[in-house]
């Protein structure tokens, strides 16, 4: 589109042993094939229509087993990309300190894609701590690569910048569903058999709980944002099987289920055989974390939970 626009505003006067004359009109400009072909400020805006089309090859890669150096061809044959996003002084890509937002953005995708991998390949054994953790920076980052991103020309931006953008925020929202996932399943498998530990007045971990109300809003924000981008529901980007099966979620939904069914503590018209009961307190937390899964599960995956069967307490998530 903007070559198409440069051409129109250019007229062609002669040929001369295959040198091209050009000038804009009104004699603003007059360019050349020489040193300089074409004005500086078209060649950044070519260099970033050029990767934003070859963004995700260059970047977005569906394993990390690949040696991700996916600018370095660009790097080495475009002197003006140099000019533009390299550290002048060192000749090193400015990729922590530089405000240049194809490479924030990169950087983020390579994050949420991370840490996809890390639960594909199951190591709980990180422990919730550490991938809180995790999770805060990988936020930090996706932050930072959209706010650079809309300190962009709104006509740079809108051009070049959305059809990224879109991905990045489908990226992100998708991790952020995953996180409210895990601390979910986390809950059912680890601390459901103590429940005095998620309802009591000074409960231990009322952080995961501040984490997942937190993440939860994330979730929310970022749904409305995707839907003003005219992307609905049906086009985020499903939580892979792989990760469902590594945090165990058919299990812990079954736990849920069957944790959600006792009867509550002095309800007459509520009988279960085994004689367990719950209070009203650890009732309703049960609720909300369903409630906390269906909203970040697809209809697919919601209605697989659905036919899930009620499943006990396995001993050895038991406390003691």
């Amino acid at each position: 589109m903007l070559l198409g626009a440069y051409a129109a505003s250019i007229v062609k006067l002669f040929k001369e042993d295959q040198k091209v004359t050009t000038v804009l009109h009104h004699d603003v400009l007059q360019v050349t094939r020489s040193l300089l072909p074409i004005p500086a400020e078209l060649l950044r805006e070519i260099i970033l229509l050029f990767l934003a089309d070859a963004f995700f090859e260059l970047v977005v890669t569906p394993d990390l087993d690949v040696n991700w150096d996916p600018l370095s061809p660009l790097l080495h044959t475009s002197f003006h990309f140099r000019q533009e996003f390299l550290a002048p002084d060192i000749q090193f890509l400015q990729s922590l300190e530089c405000e240049s937002p194809i490479l924030w953005q990169a950087r983020a995708f390579m994050l949420n894609t991370m840490y996809l991998r890390l639960l594909e390949a199951r190591m709980p054994q990180l422990g919730e701590e550490r991938y809180a953790d995790l999770w805060t920076y990988i936020r930090r980052v996706n932050d930072t690569a959209l706010s650079i991103t809309d300190k962009m020309p709104a006509s740079i931006r809108n051009a070049v910048f959305a059809p990224i953008q879109n991905h990045l925020y489908l990226s992100r929202h998708l991790v952020e569903r995953i996180f409210i996932v895990q601390i979910v399943c986390i809950f059912c498998a680890v601390y459901w058999a103590a429940p005095e530990h998620v309802t009591g007045k000074n409960a231990p971990l009322a952080g995961l709980v501040s984490s997942l109300e937190r993440g939860s809003k994330a979730v929310a924000e970022q749904g409305a944002e995707l839907a003003k981008m005219g992307l609905k529901p049906d086009q985020w980007l499903p939580i892979p099987q792989a990760v469902l099966d590594a945090v165990s979620l058919p299990k812990c939904w079954g736990v849920l289920k069957g944790q959600i069914s006792l009867p509550v503590k002095g309800d007459a018209t509520r009988h279960q055989a085994s004689g367990r009961v719950q209070d009203n307190a650890t009732h309703q937390f049960g609720l909300r974390l369903r409630d906390h899964l269906s909203v970040v599960l697809s209809p697919d995956q919601k209605a697989r939970c659905l036919t899930q069967g009620v499943e006990d307490i396995p001993l050895a998530w038991r406390r003691p």
